[in-house]
């Protein structure tokens, strides 16, 4: 017998064995159809290899014997043409059994399939560091990554319940429906929990917790996803970067402030010179100076605000929006660039805030001084608009002009630190960089629309709450 005609024989056969390993195709269903002389009825071993007939009898002596079902394996050919099938003896009296052979290849080739597709995430969740852990509804763990199995939190039994999970102040203790797990289980979605970790004669651990509900396609609850990466050493590590920065800061504002003694020094200096001098050369170099003073006192000055307003504590009162506007605006009109330039605040003139008065007051200075500033210095009909609008959730400040506007292709930087987009202009590079520190403090955004001919617009989203 070929091997494609003894793969046709098995393939979903139902057979009528004896226990002697004789039979005949089950065709009519009936029992009674059996030859009793079943001597004479071909032998399984005409179809299989021994070591599969002998493997095949031991499942049809074991179904007559106890009376229940019993299934055999057995594969045929060789790889890659290996084929799979499945022999299952359910007996009929208690000599006879009812055989059936099924061609199991593609369920075989898919649970390998399967398999590989398990090992290969498994390989993937183990090699990454956070701790990732799987329940089904029942809260069984269903996936597990090495990390987790490495912790000493590791969920389950003794371990969890003699942890004390504790909420970000390291002293007040979660309650069981406050857990992220529970709160998973619940169906709500946590991302980016911090808990600590006590555990007796353990340090505190820090982790950073997210907890994802996994829902079917009806949209019911499948199991949860639980990941926790122990953030405790970067947590050390940024409270002293944290420490660092503050002593940074602490230096550089006294830095800053001690230089503005000898700087107000020279300025008087430089005034007496020139009244002491009529010389046109020297009178040149005195002038020369005094553009670099002006520009040593510009760059201290901001200085002294950034590093104010990176150390300062936010504090809340009521603002009222114009008239706050209108004192910014008149110490503005005092600089020589303002000259001849229109500077008109319109809008709501009772609307009030709840913000910190010198952040808010530090961004409209660098808004408005930038726009004069930077303003055309020659012109017919130049302006800056600064507008109030007031919104449910929050109150939007514009500040506008007609002046040259910025490039696109610069936009992205003007927010950095020392930039300048127009060297021509007297500044530090440091007013937008201010503008959006000082902003990031009040929970506000900045947006900007600008274009090389019609100006540009800065528009500011301070939240109400």
């Amino acid at each position: 017998m070929t091997g494609d005609k003894m793969i046709r024989a098995v393939t979903d056969l139902v057979l009528l064995v004896t226990e002697t390993g004789h039979y005949q195709e089950f065709e009519t269903g009936l029992v009674a159809d059996l030859v009793m002389h079943h001597q004479n009825r071909p032998h399984l071993r005409m179809m299989l290899p021994e070591p599969i007939v002998t493997q095949v009898m031991e499942t049809v002596t074991a179904a007559i014997q106890k009376g229940s079902v019993h299934v055999a394996n057995y594969a045929l050919g060789i790889i890659p043409k290996k084929q799979y099938f499945e022999a299952k003896a359910i007996p009929l009296t208690t000599a006879y059994v009812l055989l059936q052979i099924q061609n199991v290849t593609v369920h075989e080739e898919n649970k390998k399939a399967l398999k590989r597709h398990n090992d290969l995430l498994q390989t993937v969740i183990d090699s990454v560091p956070p701790e990732i852990t799987a329940f089904d509804n029942a809260g069984n763990i269903t996936i597990i990554n090495q990390a987790a199995l490495r912790s000493d939190t590791t969920h389950g039994d003794q371990a969890e319940s003699e942890t004390i999970n504790l909420k970000q102040d390291g002293k007040t203790e979660f309650k069981e429906d406050e857990l992220p797990l529970v709160r998973a289980f619940r169906g709500e979605t946590v991302y980016d929990q911090i808990v600590i970790k006590k555990r007796e004669a353990h340090y505190l651990k820090t982790y950073l917790v997210n907890a994802i509900p996994l829902k079917d396609e009806q949209g019911d609850l499948n199991g949860v996803v639980l990941t926790e990466r122990d953030i405790t050493e970067l947590k050390t590590v940024r409270g002293k970067l944290s420490a660092k920065a503050k002593d940074f800061d602490m230096f550089m504002y006294r830095a800053s402030h001690d230089l503005k003694s000898p700087l107000a020094a020279m300025e008087g200096v430089l005034d007496f010179a020139f009244l002491k001098t009529q010389d046109p050369a020297t009178r040149s170099y005195l002038e020369m100076i005094r553009k670099s003073h002006k520009q040593l006192s510009t760059l201290v000055n901001d200085l002294i605000s950034l590093t104010r307003i990176s150390q300062k504590q936010v504090e809340h009162t009521a603002i009222c929006l114009h008239s706050l506007i209108r004192e910014v605006v008149e110490g503005i009109q005092l600089l020589p660039q303002a000259k001849d330039i229109i500077i008109k605040v319109c809008g709501q003139t009772k609307t009030t805030i709840t913000a910190d008065l010198g952040l808010v007051r530090a961004v409209l200075q660098n808004l408005i001084c930038n726009a004069v500033l930077h303003h055309h210095p020659e012109g017919e009909n130049r302006f800056v608009l600064i507008g109030i609008l007031d919104q449910p959730n929050k109150v939007v400040l514009e500040v506008s002009d007609n002046g040259p506007g910025i490039a696109k292709g610069i936009q992205d930087k003007i927010y950095d630190m020392f930039y300048r987009g127009n060297m021509h202009v007297p500044g530090s590079g440091l007013g937008l960089f201010i503008v959006k520190q000082a902003l990031e403090k009040l929970q506000a955004t900045i947006e900007l629309n600008s274009d090389e001919l019609s100006g540009t617009t800065f528009s500011v989203f301070i939240p109400k709450n």
